[in-house]
């Protein structure tokens, strides 16, 4: 029903913007929709940025050495040295 969609998006705007029910309630509804919208998009990029960081690491086939611990060990060792 169209209360239940009202509620969803006033509960959203409370949850993650931590606005009130009366603050959300006196928004005009093309501002609403625009948080909302908003909030969708910025969730979206969080999502993307935390699949694209959980990627397996793939080893350089340039490299002789396929093993990628050592290529990280060697790396540190140059840093140090």
């Amino acid at each position: 029903s169209w209360r239940e969609i009202i509620l969803e998006e006033f509960f959203a705007l409370q949850l993650h913007l931590n606005m009130s029910y009366s603050e959300v309630h006196r928004l005009p509804i093309r501002y609403r929709r625009w948080y909302l919208d908003r909030l969708k998009r910025h969730f979206e990029d969080k999502n993307k940025a935390y699949e694209k960081s959980n990627q397996p690491i793939k080893p350089n086939k340039n490299s002789n050495d396929g093993d990628l611990f050592s290529r990280f060990e060697s790396q540190v060792k140059n840093k140090l040295t």
